[in-house]
């Protein structure tokens, strides 16, 4: 009988997949213990019950992870056992390294209660709001060209222009609109979503700077707001002031639905809309 202990059942093909997991996570397993990315100095890496010498997880990355220690790997790392288990799945599974990178940004979020709160919660309860059947009967209602009346109560500030509502991008209405401030149009996306009772509609600048975010209550909540002809909300929120210093304001904004004229293309009334809107601004050149 050969001396020592016992060999390990080990699964074949995991050891690759262990090797994908520690490279994707920016882990290191070599000699030099004091790297700052070393599993050793991991402490969820010892209370997942995980080797201490350096050998070992070596020889499981060479030779396979020993079944009884899958549980611990899989824990680590935050995937499904099963991925690391299942013989069929190669280290390039998509299936496998879609979890892996799923959990490695869930591991390198901060831990401060902002995070925390606004995780993998946020997210569940975003998803939940704001399901396919959702968005199309959203869609329904906010679809079209929206007049803007804005006002900054602080400054005493007012701008209009428009918003086009246009279609449905995963889990949220996409829009795009123009202000216009001292002769010129500023353009803007915009995304509409729900969360809780409310729908949220941020607005940024082509250049991706933060216009502003408003609130205001689901119009699918009552008939009789979904059924308001013209169709008009009235929003709360903050944004950046366009003509004051160079803080944030209060906003009121109120919006309005134009009706469409049957079989009139939606691009051509936002562009006839954006242009009436800015004449009323002032002189547009090109105009006689």
């Amino acid at each position: 009988m050969t001396p020592g202990r016992p060999r390990k059942t080990r699964v074949p093909g995991s050891g690759d997949k262990l090797r994908c997991c520690l490279e994707i996570f920016g882990r290191a397993w070599g000699k030099n213990r004091q790297a700052e990315n070393h599993v050793s100095r991991d402490t969820r890496w010892t209370r997942c019950g995980l080797p201490k010498s350096v050998n070992t997880v070596a020889e499981d990355v060479r030779c396979g992870i020993p079944s009884d220690r899958l549980a611990g790997y899989a824990a680590y790392f935050g995937i499904p056992i099963e991925l690391l288990a299942d013989q069929g799945r190669a280290s390039n599974d998509e299936a496998l390294l879609a979890a892996l990178f799923a959990a490695r940004e869930e591991a390198v979020t901060p831990q401060f209660a902002l995070w925390k709160n606004l995780g993998a919660d946020f997210r569940r309860q975003y998803c939940a709001d704001n399901t396919d059947a959702y968005m199309a009967s959203l869609l329904q209602v906010l679809r079209g060209v929206h007049l803007l009346h804005l006002l900054y109560p602080p400054a005493r500030e007012i701008h209009r222009g428009c918003l086009q509502i246009r279609g449905v991008d995963g889990q949220a209405l996409n829009g795009r609109g123009s202000l216009f401030h001292q002769g010129e149009a500023l353009p803007f996306v915009a995304g509409v979503s729900r969360f809780g009772g409310n729908l949220h509609l941020t607005c940024h600048f082509r250049d991706s700077r933060l216009l502003g975010r408003l609130m205001t209550e689901d119009p699918l909540r009552h008939f009789a707001l979904s059924r308001r002809k013209p169709f008009y909300l009235d929003w709360l929120g903050v944004g950046d002031c366009l003509s004051g210093p160079a803080t944030c304001a209060f906003m009121q904004c109120h919006t309005e639905r134009l009706e469409a004229v049957k079989g009139q293309n939606p691009d051509e009334l936002f562009r006839q809309s954006c242009l009436a809107v800015r004449r009323q601004a002032g002189p547009v050149p090109g105009d006689p």
